[in-house]
């Protein structure tokens, strides 16, 4: 086996590669005569990038590969605490 590949990841990449926001949406029924009001929560998906953020897209489109490589143990992902603050 080769030399492992260190790779630091930026903290960034976990508000990127989230593609979902949360929602809440009331919704109306009328149920025994009576008007109920009841809030749905869920998930609605990210809009696509603009782009100007198609540089941005590419890096995120990367993000599975590296995953699977350190589980794999091939890659090593760092944090650096400079990035943490």
């Amino acid at each position: 086996m080769g030399k492992k590949i260190s790779v630091l990841v930026d903290l960034g990449v976990r508000r990127y590669a989230v593609l979902t926001e949360d929602t809440q949406t009331e919704k109306r029924i009328h149920w025994g005569g009576r008007e109920h009001t009841s809030v749905i929560a869920g998930w609605n998906r990210k809009p696509d990038r603009s782009a100007t953020g198609a540089w941005l897209q590419k890096q995120i489109s990367c993000l599975p590969i590296i995953a699977r490589l350190a589980k794999a143990g091939t890659v090593d992902c760092y944090f650096s605490l400079e990035l943490t603050f």
